[in-house]
C-alpha cells in the first residue's frame, strides 16, 4: 500500500508541474479517490488534467485490489484441490491486484444538469499475486505476474461544494497472458506463455485476470 500511496503522490506532482505550463481550463489539476468493485474491492486513486488541449486531458491512476487470484480447482498434491485443502482447513489463500494506469480523457459536457462526463482510455500495468499458506506453518506459495493491458470507461461528476465533487466511474479494462513466478521458500521459477506444461501448472493456480469489470463511487477535489 506505501508504493500505491507514493506513485499517486508521484503522479500528482508531475501533473502539477505540467499545468504549470499548460492552460488546463478553470478546473486545473484534480486529484480523485474512488472505491468498489473491479473484480473485487478496492481503492484508486487518480491524478487528472482536463483540457490540455480542447477537451482532452490526461489522467494518471493507480488501484489497490484484494481479489481471488488462486484458483480452487487447482491440483493440490495429495490433498486434492485447492478448495479441498482450504474447507479442511489445511491450507488459507490470499490475493492483490495493483493496477497503474495512463490514460487520455475527452470530456463530453454535461450528461444532465450538473452531471459532468469524461470518457478516458489508455494502458494498463497489472502486478497480480497469489498467496496459497499451510496452516501447519509450512512456507507460503506464492504466485505471481506482471501483465500488460488496455482499459476504459466513463466518469460522472457532480458538484457538492466548492472544488469538490462526488464521482462515478465505470469501466473495463483487458489483460493479456504474462509470465508467472512461482515462489516457495528458497525455490523460485518463471514460466511464459508458450513454454507449455510448466507455464500450464502455473497459469491453472494463478487466475490471471482477463476482462475486468469495474464500477465504483467517491470523490474529487479541483485544485
Amino acid at each position: 500500500m506505501n508504493k500505491f500511496f507514493a506513485v499517486i503522490a508521484v503522479a500528482a506532482l508531475g501533473a502539477a508541474g505540467a499545468q504549470s505550463g499548460v492552460q488546463v481550463g478553470q478546473s486545473g489539476v484534480e486529484l480523485g479517490l474512488t472505491g468498489g468493485y473491479s473484480g473485487g474491492l478496492g481503492a484508486e486513486g487518480f491524478v487528472h488534467v482536463p483540457e490540455v488541449a480542447g477537451p482532452f486531458g490526461v489522467k494518471v491512476s493507480g488501484s489497490y485490489t484484494s481479489a481471488d487470484l488462486i484458483n480452487d480447482s487447482a491440483e493440490y498434491g495429495l490433498l486434492g484441490t485447492v478448495g479441498d485443502a482450504k474447507a479442511d482447513g489445511l491450507v488459507t489463500e490470499a490475493g492483490r491486484a495493483v493496477v497503474l494506469g495512463v490514460d487520455g480523457t475527452y470530456r463530453l459536457g454535461q450528461l444532465a444538469p450538473g452531471a459532468d462526463a469524461t470518457l478516458y482510455a489508455g494502458g494498463r500495468y497489472g502486478m497480480f499475486s497469489g498467496t496459497v499458506s499451510p496452516t501447519d506453518g509450512s512456507d507460503s506459495a506464492v504466485y505471481s505476474s506482471n501483465a500488460l493491458g488496455v482499459g476504459g470507461g466513463l466518469q460522472v461528476a457532480y458538484p457538492v461544494a466548492n472544488n469538490v465533487s462526488l464521482v462515478g466511474d465505470l469501466g473495463v479494462d483487458q489483460f493479456f497472458k504474462a509470465p508467472i513466478t512461482y515462489s516457495q521458500g528458497d525455490q523460485s521459477d518463471t514460466a511464459k506463455p508458450g513454454d507449455g506444461a510448466n507455464y500450464e501448472v502455473k497459469d491453472e493456480f494463478l487466475s490471471q485476470p482477463g476482462t475486468v469489470f469495474k464500477a465504483k463511487v467517491g470523490v474529487k477535489f479541483s485544485l
